[in-house]
């Protein structure tokens, strides 16, 4: 993580600091932009925020099932056409192989794709302050440093 360049206020200490916010005693520092630790785009006085919603979204990929998928249909379809050369067969069997195997295959195309595009899985902690939401997202499911800021935030809050 860069080293942020934070201005503080006489009396303020920093009491949490991860890549997306920073807990003082007396504020909220969110949305940093800019190179070499930038500033932060939202600043919020921690008096003025009236709660927070801790939220988990996202999907997780499913890229492997769809490849697997798509290759089951790949094979299956060519047991359609294996099972067309043999004669003494029902040609119903060949149909089931085929419709499976294309069923199969637009499937496994959908997974990849829906997993190319998807949202992948986060923690975000929406901090209310008014009519706005202060959102501050961290990568992955259940991310520790999301419950740490809350920590941080409810001791500041309390006035530790």
């Amino acid at each position: 993580m860069q080293p942020r360049s934070v201005d503080l206020e006489p009396g303020e200490r920093i009491l949490f600091e991860s890549a997306p916010a920073v807990v003082t005693n007396m504020r909220l520092l969110a949305k940093w932009k800019g190179r070499g630790g930038g500033t932060p785009k939202v600043k919020v006085l921690l008096s003025d925020i009236d709660g927070y919603e801790r939220v988990v979204g996202g999907q997780d990929s499913r890229a492997d099932r769809g490849l697997i998928l798509g290759g089951a249909g790949v094979a299956a379809v060519l047991l359609g056409m294996l099972l067309e050369r043999i004669t003494w067969l029902p040609d119903f069997l060949e149909t089931v192989a085929f419709l499976a195997g294309m069923v199969s295959i637009i499937f496994g195309i959908h997974f990849v794709v829906q997993s190319l595009i998807r949202l992948r899985p986060h923690t975000t902690v929406l901090f209310e302050v008014g009519a706005k939401l202060v959102p501050v997202s961290y990568p992955g499911r259940e991310n520790s440093d999301a419950d740490d800021l809350i920590r941080s935030y409810v001791k500041a809050k309390k006035g530790d």
